[in-house]
């Protein structure tokens, strides 16, 4: 198994938060990830 760890500033924008989330997914699985790690409130600004 192949995982990716993210890591990222989420913004005080949810809808822009989730884009860069999709973003680094489709990167991920591009090179073979099949796990994506994120951090537990990425969607949120803190």
């Amino acid at each position: 198994m192949k995982a990716a760890v993210v890591q990222f500033k989420a913004s005080t924008n949810k809808e822009t938060n989730l884009k860069k989330i999709i973003s680094y997914i489709e990167k991920a699985a591009s090179k073979n990830a099949t796990l994506c790690a994120f951090p537990e409130f990425m969607m949120f600004y803190t």
